[in-house]
């Protein structure tokens, strides 16, 4: 399954917990290259599977742009109501509109992760809480 059929697929099933990040990539552009976020909504069923949901590039992180992510969820039948629990950073403007759309839903930051590189150091970065389920072919 492509993004683009990912983007346009029906989602009229609950969809209880949600995993909400953005990661940048340089792309590009008018032959300069510059950073671009590509913002990222899964989702983890009662059974452990995990999907993407939607994504979406813009260059920031800005209340507008997530606004755009979850009116697009819910144009595609994501019922707000059974968001129960989600998964983000600390963005103001991400923060903002995860209360307007999903406004019963317990958010919760991230949490860091240290933990130890084969050199022997150790390394600290976003821990991702979709990669701590058990990995399930669904």
């Amino acid at each position: 399954m492509g993004v683009p059929s990912v983007v346009a697929a029906n989602l009229g099933k609950p969809y209880p917990y949600l995993v909400v990040k953005t990661r940048y990539e340089y792309i590009r552009e008018d032959g300069r290259v510059e950073s671009e976020g590509v913002l990222t909504v899964k989702w983890i069923n009662q059974d452990g599977c995990r999907e993407i949901l939607g994504v979406a590039a813009a260059p920031r992180e800005e209340e507008a742009t997530w606004s755009k992510v979850f009116a697009n969820l819910l144009d595609r039948k994501l019922d707000h109501l059974s968001i129960r629990y989600v998964v983000s950073d600390e963005r103001r403007g991400l923060k903002v509109a995860l209360r307007r759309y999903f406004p019963g839903a317990t958010w919760q930051c991230y949490q860091q992760e240290v933990r130890r590189c084969p050199a022997g150091g150790v390394v600290v970065g976003d821990y991702d809480p979709v990669d701590t389920f058990p990995a399930r072919c669904c």
